[in-house]
């Protein structure tokens, strides 16, 4: 079988036997009834998947799922300066413990509206952001030092 770019390339991908590995699908009332959390991040400076991918797929879930149900299991989150990925490794990387959010999430009922990752600079940490739940992002509130994330607020 050759892939070639065209219409049949996205047919393929959506065949049956891939979906286990295919995340696309919006419906996740399943998922969330029965205690699922799902915390969705993506860096505004992600090449490889663009932005919009991952905005477009939160508000599908909203749109199919529900704004209370998401409200209630779902954080979509957009990391200012972020690439492909977290790390502490490159130019330029964030890293944060999304298994330790996920379970104090689990553990306290407490859906996190604001996250803090560190911010790596060629393995080196050099701070730390605030980052927001989409659609809000992080604001500087006019002074303090820009890798102190108390220097932001979400709006």
């Amino acid at each position: 079988m050759t892939l070639g770019s065209n219409d049949s390339d996205l047919a393929l991908a959506d065949k049956p036997d891939i979906a286990p590995v295919n995340a696309v699908d919006p419906h996740l009332k399943t998922f969330f009834a029965r205690g699922g959390k799902l915390l969705l991040v993506d860096g505004w400076a992600d090449t490889s998947v663009p932005p919009k991918v991952a905005i477009n797929y939160y508000k599908a879930v909203v749109t199919k799922t529900g704004a209370k149900a998401v409200q209630e299991s779902m954080r979509c989150c957009m990391v200012p300066g972020m690439g492909h990925g977290h790390g502490t490794n490159g130019e330029e990387n964030f890293n944060y413990d999304a298994l330790g959010v996920i379970e104090q999430w689990k553990k306290t009922g407490e859906a996190p509206d604001e996250l803090i990752f560190d911010h790596y600079k060629n393995g080196m940490q050099v701070g730390r952001r605030l980052v927001c739940q989409y659609p809000k992002v992080p604001t500087y509130k006019g002074s303090g030092n820009t890798e102190d994330p108390a220097s932001f607020v979400c709006k």
